[in-house]
């Protein structure tokens, strides 16, 4: 029996294609925010990995300043920021963008 493993935001992006948003196209590309700054590349119907694996992941694309995207945007990231603003603690990803 053959088995594949996958990242979260690999597998999001072939759900997508397969059955949401992106149904019905042979090519999408997925963003997520999460934890990090994923991103899932679907070609022709199948998850783009690229030869080091590594293609979609976009958090660890620097800046012109030095800093990557998941060092200024992921939501741990986010969090903290708000948390040090408003000394609001215990917020999860989820809490925090329902409010």
């Amino acid at each position: 029996m053959p088995i594949a493993i996958e990242n979260d935001v690999n597998c999001a992006a072939l759900g997508e294609a397969w059955l949401g948003a992106a149904k019905g196209h042979a090519s999408a590309v997925m963003i997520a925010v999460g934890t990090g700054i994923g991103g899932g590349i679907i070609y022709d119907g199948k998850i783009v990995n690229g030869s080091t694996y590594t293609a979609g992941e976009v958090g660890y694309l620097p800046m012109e300043d030095g800093q990557d995207w998941q060092s200024l945007a992921s939501t741990a990231v986010l969090l903290a920021l708000y948390s040090q603003k408003t000394g609001e603690q215990g917020h999860t990803g989820r809490s925090f963008l329902r409010r």
